[in-house]
């Protein structure tokens, strides 16, 4: 196996990353760059310190690894990113590193990696394929046309997300009952760029957690989640991971025209809604690994591997026939906030705890990061608790 490099910050994204490799005897290829301070995965079991590289911001990732001796060109390392800004910023010095790293990939036609990260563009591929997109319109505030394309703008509820994911935040998509709040949460954001789009009555939200090798040729696609209890402005909550099956013919089949179409390789997840209608309607594309992909490996399919093994020109058949089991993932700390806001009885978070075969945080064979994780909310609680009084 060639050397592997994850690329994140302290999460359980890049937690499970680790992880998932690790249990398959990886830790000695295995080289984690950590971004940011703040650090309670660094003492996971299957990371080395002296594999281990921390970094102040993204700022300097390309020279971090331009400078390391982990990949060369007779040897290239692969590359895991385990977040949007990360994967931006190695795409975007490709030429540089090319030779001795092997990183996530899509056509050039778009502008690689870095040209299909805004929503804009996703939509519009979208479409392309035949998969359905909500009612939207581009919103630019610096644009002369911005007044008139907000005046024409007449479908309420509506849903406001930044168009670019790096400079946009979760914290700045906002569900707007009508224009007199859409305004608001448009001039309260520090982001220029937004994409408007109907609310969708859903029945439920999905993803497809996958690996697409060969540029979109071969699509290792094996189950999605189905978030249960979802926390404010993101998508890892309480979930519930099963196989594929025919309720998810339709975009099953539109993921796989999407990636194909985009020449993409590497990790991915793609976001849907069901509308009640029964219409599944696409959301975005994350083109890297994703934050709730340890439920996979957790369910029976290890996707870092697979996307290592690739790369390594390894067999990874009896990975893929594996098949995947349905459970339920929660992310702990996260979740137990629904207890602490009185949103949810203690008693059902326990029972939603026995049912769970798959926690971000916690894992049997690496406890440390963990403990250390509590060790750090408890003491974030005490800190609120102390400023209220």
């Amino acid at each position: 196996m060639k050397p592997i490099v994850v690329v994140g910050i302290s999460h359980h994204n890049t937690l499970g990353v680790i992880r998932a490799l690790g249990r398959k005897g990886l830790s000695r290829q295995l080289h984690l760059i950590l971004i940011g301070v703040s650090d309670n995965i660094s003492c996971s079991r299957y990371i080395s310190n002296k594999r281990l590289f921390r970094i102040p911001s993204e700022a300097t990732l390309v020279e971090t690894l331009d400078a390391s001796l982990i990949g060369t060109s007779g040897n290239p390392a692969i590359v895991i990113c385990c977040s949007d800004s990360s994967i931006a910023v190695l795409d975007a010095s490709r030429s540089l590193l090319k030779d001795r790293y092997i990183l996530p990939s899509a056509s050039f036609v778009y502008g690689g990696i870095q040209g299909l990260m805004g929503k804009d563009i996703q939509a519009t591929i979208a479409t392309e394929v035949g998969i359905h997109i909500p009612d939207s319109t581009l919103l630019n505030v610096k644009e002369k046309s911005f007044n008139l394309s907000l005046e024409k703008w007449d479908c309420y509820p509506c849903i406001l997300k930044p168009i670019d994911s790096i400079q946009g935040h979760k914290t700045d998509i906002h569900i707007c009952p009508d224009k007199a709040s859409l305004i608001s949460d448009i001039k309260s954001s520090a982001c220029t760029k937004f994409i408007v789009q109907k609310y969708i009555d859903k029945d439920f939200e999905f993803q497809l957690i996958g690996c697409s090798l060969k540029g979109g040729e071969d699509v290792v696609l094996p189950g999605y989640t189905r978030i249960i209890r979802q926390p404010d402005n993101t998508n890892t909550g309480f979930l519930q991971y099963s196989p594929i099956g025919d309720q998810m013919r339709d975009a099953l089949s539109g993921a796989r025209s999407f990636l194909k179409k985009i020449g993409y390789s590497g990790l991915f997840s793609i976001e849907f809604l069901r509308g009640k209608d029964g219409v599944d309607y696409f959301m975005e594309i994350n083109m890297r690994n994703d934050g709730n992909a340890i439920c996979v490996t957790d369910a029976g399919m290890n996707l870092p591997y697979i996307w290592c093994a690739y790369n390594s020109g390894e067999d990874y058949s009896s990975e893929v026939t594996n098949g995947v089991k349905s459970l339920y993932c929660m992310p702990e700390f996260d979740d137990f906030v629904f207890v602490l806001k009185g949103k949810l009885s203690l008693g059902t978070w326990l029972k939603d705890v026995r049912k769970t075969q798959s926690f971000m945080e916690y894992s049997k064979d690496d406890k440390r990061p963990f403990y250390k994780k509590m060790r750090l909310f408890v003491g974030f609680l005490f800190k609120k608790l102390f400023k209220r009084y």
